[in-house]
């Protein structure tokens, strides 16, 4: 049995196991689906009496916190996790905790405080001393760590040298492997001659909407041969264009959002980095392969190291309109054959969340940590 705390309640985190496992929720996020939330019993909004009860249970070995480097989570993560350790041991019942690390922004920028973006040697400076305090009170409760990717895990080297340098880790990217909803692109938009772009996630700069609107606007000849760009997901639907081809979506369910992957030929993910943010894994990234997808996305995303050789992924520089439209234009030719490749996934042991919950609670040694 394990006790998992997350920051923000994802969809994705409603569609994890339920078995041997309690959830602990700080937050919903706008596109939560209230429909899985009410069918996941053993998912609740954390309450700090429920929560000490929890780690009590004689059946729990393991506690997953919120990873250290996302800095405005990780105090109340040190102190559940501390407290735990503490009433823990004084039951003669230790308890491990272990993290899922998947933060590739450099901690130079992910430290900074917005107060100081007007002066960066204090700014700097202060960044100096988060992370110093995030590195020790990460090294006094973490044990182990599994980190999502290659980029995640030379960050944590490179800004918590100390944790580090402590814990066990492994990485244990995404599974990318075709799920078993992939089928042909059959709908009635199909069978008219329409052939969608889909775009999935939040309407926000960071997303690349704008970027993505410049480019569409020169993909005239798309849009002539039957091609739409859709826009799915909380907060597109306040942007807007002159394009006709161009369908705005606000929040979906996630039933509708499989819908649109189905009927989606293309899916783009054009991510740009902000202050003191970059594209970590993206669940519309991992959704888009296993449906066997057309990809195009930008180098932001910490999955660009893992899918650069993909012969199903385009990968574009962030901000960049015209490489994005060029990039669209080759996807939509490349798309029809898609099928034919070998998708089957690009790694033997893709990342699950039971292959996390297992490494983090039973498996794992020095060897395998620095290998």
């Amino acid at each position: 049995m394990r006790v998992v705390v997350v920051p923000q309640l994802r969809n994705s985190v409603l569609e994890w196991p339920q078995v041997d496992s309690i959830v602990f929720y700080c937050a919903e996020r706008a596109e939560t689906d209230q429909e899985f939330l009410s069918a996941a019993s053993s998912v609740n909004r954390l309450r700090l009496g429920s929560f000490i009860r929890a780690v009590l249970r004689t059946d729990v070995s393991l506690l997953e916190l919120a990873e250290p480097m996302w800095i405005r989570e990780w105090p109340r993560q040190f102190f559940l996790g501390a407290l735990a350790m503490t009433l823990r041991s004084l039951a003669g019942r230790p308890l491990l905790v272990g993290v899922y690390a998947i933060e590739n922004l450099d901690g130079n920028q992910r430290f900074t405080v917005p107060a100081f973006d007007r002066m960066p040697r204090l700014n700097a400076a202060a960044a100096r001393v988060i992370a110093l305090a995030v590195d020790v009170s990460a090294f006094m409760v973490v044990r182990r760590i599994v980190f999502g990717t290659p980029q995640a895990r030379a960050n944590y080297a490179a800004s918590l040298p100390r944790t580090f340098r402590r814990v066990d880790s492994i990485v244990i990217p995404p599974d990318t492997a075709l799920c078993r909803c992939v089928g042909p692109v059959e709908n009635a938009e199909t069978s008219r001659g329409v052939r969608y772009v889909q775009f999935l996630g939040e309407g926000s700069p960071r997303k690349g909407l704008h970027t993505l609107l410049k480019a569409w606007a020169d993909c005239d000849d798309l849009a002539a041969d039957g091609w739409r760009l859709r826009l799915t997901g909380p907060g597109v639907e306040a942007w807007s264009c002159d394009s006709r081809s161009v369908d705005f979506e606000g929040k979906i369910s996630r039933t509708e959002v499989y819908s649109r992957l189905a009927a989606a030929d293309v899916v783009v993910l054009p991510s740009e980095r902000q202050a003191r943010w970059r594209e970590q894994i993206g669940l519309p990234t991992l959704e888009a392969l296993k449906h066997g997808r057309f990809l195009v996305m930008s180098t932001e995303s910490g999955m660009s190291e893992l899918l650069r050789h993909r012969e199903d992924v385009i990968m574009v520089r962030p901000g960049d309109a015209a490489t994005l439209a060029m990039a669209l234009r080759d996807a939509a030719r490349r798309s029809g054959a898609l099928r034919s490749l070998d998708l089957g996934g690009v790694h033997d042991s893709g990342e699950s969340r039971e292959a996390v919950w297992r490494w983090l609670g039973r498996g794992g040694t020095e060897s395998q940590a620095r290998g």
